[in-house]
């Protein structure tokens, strides 16, 4: 098989509004980290398909379309091949409609978005003119505790998200693998891609642009192995990082230690990963109606919201692209469900922040019941994440 990889900056100029809080009234007043997209493309045999990671809050699906429409003009790998993952940072610029902000503050800086995806479409023609003969290898690491956790706890009979250092139990699990792809040429590696699942708000809310600890994590790969790291977003709409902040009010030092527990995990599962096979390559996308419980931002129809969800198998790996925010619990599901209708799988790697951030949280149907942010938050219906459930295995059955 082939494999191409390449990175681009995508660092907004100071004072765009930034996206993730409403606890922010201005604008970003310096930049603190630079933020990058990256694209891998994997081929073989003719078919291909390509992954691009963002350090960004998460795309609207209407610039995921543009994007992939772009692509397929520019590198006849077909539009529907092309799945774009963000880290979900709360440091990065807003890049679609965000209504708990300010008036002021809520709109994207128009002229960044068309550079942005304009960026993106070059990024992947790059990547694509990249590819070498590569061999793929493949592990699983575990972080357990230090980075990510529930963030939904039960205080004074109320389900708050977790306080900074707060200890109480949380009232749900978390994901602790990390999954690591390493592509190799002649023996030395040239692409990691790695997956973990915890919100990338560690910085707190600063008025700096950061990639945040997926950032650090990259940045430290990149520097010590000599290839290009891309960090894939998992299923977090859940998972935080408070239990772990040791400094409140939160610091920079925070990500960065973080940053790092990441990236030690990721060099140490690269070194004991095993090869796997590359072929063949399949490429699945669906598009699905959520039932919403009130209007959201773009135009409900009969009480439902479209949007999509996206599978890739490369060999004996499968990569599941979810949109919003998925609660963690999805893709726990997923992945045991998967042992089960594709035993010889090597790996199954579930993401949320796919394609379309707009729908928003997706939260299991407890967490109704059980109240709290998320689902008061969400314009999604109880019951989405079974459907989304449902769909991704689906989706998945079609391609083994």
């Amino acid at each position: 098989m082939r494999v191409g990889v390449a990175k681009v900056n995508i660092t907004p100029p100071v004072g765009v509004p930034q996206a993730g809080y409403s606890s922010r009234t201005e604008a970003s007043k310096g930049i603190h980290d630079e933020l990058h997209a990256k694209a891998v493309v994997f081929e073989a045999n003719g078919s291909e398909v390509v992954l691009v990671t963002t350090d960004l809050i998460g795309l609207r699906w209407k610039d995921t379309k543009w994007i992939r429409r772009k692509i397929e003009e520019k590198t006849g790998v077909p539009g529907d091949n092309v799945l774009i993952n963000s880290s979900h940072t709360h440091s990065g610029p807003t890049v679609g409609l965000t209504p708990y902000l300010k008036p002021e503050l809520q709109n994207p800086d128009e002229a960044y978005l068309e550079v942005l995806k304009k960026k993106i479409v070059g990024l992947v023609r790059m990547a694509h003119d990249r590819m070498v003969e590569s061999n793929l290898l493949f592990g699983v690491g575990s972080i357990p505790e230090g980075i990510g956790s529930n963030r939904r706890v039960r205080i004074k009979g109320r389900v708050v998200i977790r306080p900074i250092g707060n200890q109480d139990e949380p009232l749900g699990p978390m994901d602790p693998s990390v999954n690591v792809i390493s592509a190799n040429v002649k023996e030395r590696i040239h692409a990691v891609i790695f997956n973990y699942t915890c919100h990338a708000t560690a910085a707190g809310a600063p008025l700096e642009i950061s990639a945040d600890y997926p950032g650090y994590a990259q940045r430290t790969i990149e520097e010590t192995m000599g290839c290009i790291a891309l960090f894939a977003q998992g299923c977090c709409g859940n998972i935080n990082p408070n239990q772990y902040r040791l400094y409140p009010p939160p610091s920079w030092k925070d990500p960065e230690r973080m940053g790092f527990i990441l990236a030690a995990e990721v060099m140490k599962v690269s070194r004991l990963s095993r090869p796997v096979k590359g072929e063949p390559i399949k490429s699945r996308r669906v598009e699905i109606s959520l039932p919403v419980r009130k209007e959201s931002e773009r135009d409900v129809k009969g009480g439902t919201v479209k949007t999509e969800i996206q599978a890739f198998k490369i060999g004996e790996l499968y990569i599941i692209g979810l949109p919003g925010e998925p609660f963690v619990e999805i893709g726990l599901e997923i992945k045991r469900r998967m042992r089960e209708i594709a035993p010889e799988a090597k790996g199954v790697i579930t993401l949320g922040y796919c394609n379309d951030i707009t729908i928003g949280y997706v939260p299991v149907a407890r967490a109704y019941d059980e109240g709290g942010y998320e689902p008061s938050a969400t314009n999604l219906a109880k019951g989405c994440a079974e459907i989304l459930t449902e769909e991704a295995l689906k989706l998945l059955r079609s391609i083994t």
